[in-house]
């Protein structure tokens, strides 16, 4: 009996009972995040009001988003539901953990079993995947398809067959349909099958069969037929208008992701992401897997080695504006070649089987130690993001609540009229990379209470012309909202870490009022009382004499013909004084007040409102600022 290697079979199935152990336990920490998850990306609002959209219950359709999250979101949607929440993020994590199924299958085909799980749980305890993992997004969704489709054409060029061949073809379109840059899977498919016929010096079996043309060529004009009929199903467009509108999407993403408009970001800022999600030693074992793999690897290790290195090329050349995120559907070959590179330590530094397979003692607790060893260096970063879904970011529905807050104070015929760009929320620590501004921020956008207040409400952007000037002061307010109207003002443009104030104005949410105060034709003092301001008219030798008294800043409007002439805003009265803020002017016999009612500021769950009588320039700050607790 072979008692050495029976030992050894016996700790490469206790590392992988072990390594499935950790996963489910980790599969069901993400599960629990899922269901009480209270914060989630800009880009997941879109695709829920597009699943919305295409179950027929809503006015809002953001065509530039992909399909395929919004399609597999669709049912919970069916029957009238205005909004959900909780199901998205328990399908996400579902499919983020099918990504991990797919990338497993990708890595045995050159690695066998024990190894590809090793190197599979590489991925799912890296800091990119226990982040990501939980939230309505589509890059694992297309890591997913990317990592099955690999998979399956390299079982089809030793096998062959229609039906593989066909798996192909509908993989690489829903890797499309997830996102559009994964257009580039088919025609890497082909430059890989050329680059192995260069390699051989003859035409490859794959590059010969029409199914394997087919597989790659057809997914962009199936994405593109699908598409059109999404477009003429919801939105009614015929063939032209939607190929317009899909031509419009090309320009708008080449456009955002910096392809046609350049943006200064590091060339390196995926090195700095790969090395603080799987720390240095892993990064040098994917380098020297790379190199490897090319010299002396199997063809799977050579399209793994080719998949990695022209992702990196492809959002470190041509695609300018980058967030780690990006690179995900290249992380499963990544893993495999620092794989491939462990494997190849673990044969040069153990000896040789002898004949009928006998190995000394101690040869399997050696190759388990330099797994254990390059995995080691993962452990802190899974406490960081573990202990980062405790933040209250993520457990205190904040933004859901103000939207609410909006909805109790909008009446018809008021319309929610959104000033500013997007409202930033973040955990406390909320640095990832220095490149990456994007990584733990949450963006409270317009859409946002389109999807919390229903259909029936669309935010109106406040005009451009309207810049917020101090808080709640907006120079001729009346000639752009009207009394009736609820404000949610946002801030300017925080979407980026190093922009992030140490004291930001809270979120707020307010009903705009008007009110009118007459000169008495007797010459004496009249008063208007609302139920925010209070409003005196005196005669004096200037004219007349205007003391406001007030909870909220005051915009005072003088009538001339049909237009209003603000005359200026009145800082509210300070609490407990009796006296009121005016001035004196000659101004015709009426004026109108605007002001607000029913005002609500928050702020987000990491940082506290703080009151403060003014500000460094001696503007009124509102009910007070949000400084971050505990800043990094």
């Amino acid at each position: 009996m072979n008692r050495p290697a029976e030992a050894e079979r016996g700790a490469s199935l206790a590392l992988a009972g072990g390594l499935l152990a950790l996963i489910g336990a980790e599969l069901a920490f993400h599960l629990t995040v899922a269901w009480n998850l209270a914060a989630d990306y800009y880009d997941a609002t879109d695709y829920l009001i597009n699943a919305r959209f295409l179950a027929g219950n809503g006015s809002w359709f953001e065509g530039v988003r992909p399909p395929l999250v919004s399609l597999l979101d669709l049912p919970f949607f069916v029957g009238g539901a205005a909004q959900a929440w909780r199901g998205p993020h328990v399908l996400a994590t579902v499919i983020s953990y099918a990504a991990l199924a797919a990338s497993f299958a990708l890595l045995a085909r050159s690695l066998g079993t024990v190894r590809a799980l090793a190197a599979t749980a590489l991925l799912a305890f890296s800091r990119l995947f226990v982040h990501y993992a939980p939230f309505v997004m589509a890059d694992l969704l297309g890591t997913a398809a990317v990592a099955a489709a690999l998979a399956l054409h390299l079982a089809s060029r030793e096998r062959g067959g229609t039906l593989a061949r066909l798996g192909v073809a509908v993989l690489t379109t829903l890797a499309v349909a997830a996102r559009h840059p994964l257009a580039v899977l088919g025609p890497f498919l082909v430059g890989f099958e050329v680059f192995e016929s260069l390699r051989a010096r003859r035409v490859t079996a794959a590059l010969r069969a029409p199914g394997f043309w087919a597989a790659t060529v057809l997914p962009i004009p199936v994405f593109v037929v699908g598409m059109v009929a999404i477009f003429r199903w919801r939105l009614g467009w015929d063939v032209e208008h939607g190929l317009r509108a899909l031509a419009d999407v090309v320009t708008s993403q080449a456009d955002k992701s910096g392809i046609t408009t350049r943006v200064t970001e590091s060339r390196l800022e995926y090195l700095e992401a790969l090395v603080v999600s799987f720390r240095w030693p892993v990064v040098v074992l994917m380098g020297v897997g790379t190199f490897r793999a090319m010299v002396r690897g199997s063809v799977a290790d050579r399209a793994n080695a080719l998949w990695f290195v022209a992702n990196l090329a492809l959002y470190s050349l041509v695609i300018s504006r980058r967030e780690s995120r990006y690179l995900l559907p290249a992380i499963p070959s990544a893993v495999s070649l620092a794989a491939v590179a462990l494997s190849a330590l673990e044969a040069r530094l153990t000896p040789r089987p002898l004949a009928g397979g006998w190995r000394p003692r101690g040869v399997a607790a050696l190759g388990l130690g330099l797994w254990v060893a390059a995995a080691a260096p993962l452990v802190p970063g899974v406490i960081t993001e573990v202990s980062a879904f405790r933040d209250p970011v993520y457990t205190d529905p904040f933004a859901q609540r103000v939207a609410e807050r909006a909805g109790a104070l909008l009446r018809p015929p008021g319309r929610l009229l959104v000033v500013g760009d997007k409202y930033a929320v973040h955990p406390r620590d909320y640095r990832f990379t220095d490149g990456d501004e994007y990584y733990y921020f949450h963006h409270v956008a317009p859409r946002w209470f389109h999807y919390w207040l229903g259909s029936q409400v669309t935010p109106v952007s406040a005009p451009a012309s309207v810049p917020e000037d101090r808080w709640l002061r907006f120079p001729r307010l009346l000639e752009w909202a009207a009394p009736g109207d609820v404000l949610v003002v946002l801030e300017p443009d925080t979407y980026q870490t190093r922009v992030q104030p140490a004291h930001k104005r809270p979120l707020t949410v307010a009903r705009v009022w008007a009110g009118k105060a007459d000169r008495d034709s007797e010459g004496r003092c009249d008063a208007y009382r609302g139920a925010r301001a209070a409003v005196e008219l005196c005669p004096s030798a200037g004219g007349l004499e205007v003391r406001v008294h007030s909870a909220a800043p005051v915009e005072i409007y003088a009538p001339e013909g049909q237009t209003f002439v603000s005359r200026g805003w009145f800082a509210p009265t300070p609490a407990g004084s009796s006296g009121g803020r005016g001035w004196e002017g000659a101004v015709p016999g009426s004026l109108m007040l605007a002001s607000y009612d029913s005002a609500v500021a928050e702020c987000p769950p990491t940082r506290a409102l703080t009151p403060v009588a003014s500000l460094a320039d001696g503007s009124w700050p509102g009910p007070g600022v949000c400084p971050i607790l505990g800043a990094p």
